[in-house]
């Protein structure tokens, strides 16, 4: 079968002697089943499977803290790739008010890292621009592959017998985890899970979803009272993105996404839970080269 130059990296990863870490986005269900998806990448040959919520988590307080220290900046969100390219191309006037915030993938790869130094990372996403992303934390994560290259993954495994019937310890997420942050690749979930009643009113908030939208907004005088704009590119989050297998309506791929969250609020999180604690020493800023940190020194770790 034909197999993309990721995945066969992926394949030599996981025929090598490193451990792996397979670090799966929330939006995973649109595609594949919980938890049958952990105990088959684990049966694969992963050591562990871990899920972007808790470093979306931390951005969030980032966020929160950032806008609050500043009343008088409009932000931009930055957990895409794509908006943060595209405005910094396209609407360079703007490039300004992007947040100097890492992506939930970067955050949470640099929290697994600093914990678990001696594994390798696979990053499983819905969206090819991760690819390059992923390059500008230079070793930081060793792969990234999309869904649809996971299915590609996954039957290669089963031809070539990779799969190993063994029982797993556990079905559920290892290290580091988070409940509520699942609804991030759904559009608006960032701002709706950033406990902004403190620090933004409703009509300070444009969620928006899309290039046409992006356009739209951005070719025209953002009005003063806005203070924070949740971009996703694709239409519908990241649930939209060009990775994904499905060909499900967005509403019926958002139904799996909140049927999801609905699950994991009934489940234990135990050890799993990440921990303020096991950020200590990790930098969640963006590289300079990628978006300026302006306001982030202001940002002190006081939560």
């Amino acid at each position: 079968m034909e197999t993309s130059a990721d995945v066969k990296k992926v394949i030599g990863l996981l025929k090598g002697k490193k451990k792996l870490i397979a670090m799966l986005a929330p939006s995973f269900v649109v595609d594949f089943k919980y938890p049958d998806t952990i105990i088959l990448l684990k049966q694969m040959g992963f050591d562990k499977v871990s899920e972007l919520t808790f470093g979306a988590r931390i951005i969030n307080k980032y966020y929160h803290e950032i806008i609050k220290k500043n009343p008088d900046t409009m932000f931009i969100s930055t957990a895409c790739p794509v908006v943060a390219m595209m405005v910094k191309s396209q609407y360079p006037q703007y490039a300004g008010n992007l947040m100097p915030v890492v992506s939930p993938m970067a955050a949470t790869a640099r929290i697994l890292d600093k914990n678990y130094p001696n594994h390798d990372i696979v990053f499983i996403a819905p969206c090819p621009a991760k690819k390059e992303e992923a390059k500008i934390y230079g070793k930081l994560i060793d792969a990234v592959i999309t869904y649809k290259e996971l299915k590609q993954l996954i039957e290669y495994a089963q031809e070539n017998k990779m799969i190993k019937p063994k029982k797993v310890k556990s079905h559920l997420f290892d290290r580091f985890y988070a409940d509520y942050t699942k609804i991030y690749p759904i559009s608006g979930g960032l701002s709706k899970t950033l406990h902004k009643r403190d620090i933004l009113k409703e009509n300070e908030v444009i969620v928006l979803e899309g290039p046409a939208e992006m356009q739209k907004l951005f070719s025209s005088k953002i009005p003063k009272h806005i203070r924070f704009l949740d971009v996703l590119f694709c239409k519908g989050g990241c649930i939209g993105g060009p990775g994904v297998n499905s060909q499900e309506p967005i509403e019926a791929r958002r139904a799996k996404v909140l049927s999801y969250l609905e699950l994991a609020k009934h489940e234990k999180m135990g050890k799993r839970r990440g921990m303020i604690k096991d950020t200590e020493g990790v930098e969640f800023n963006t590289p300079k080269k990628y978006i300026g940190n302006k306001c982030f020194t202001e940002c002190e770790r006081d939560f």
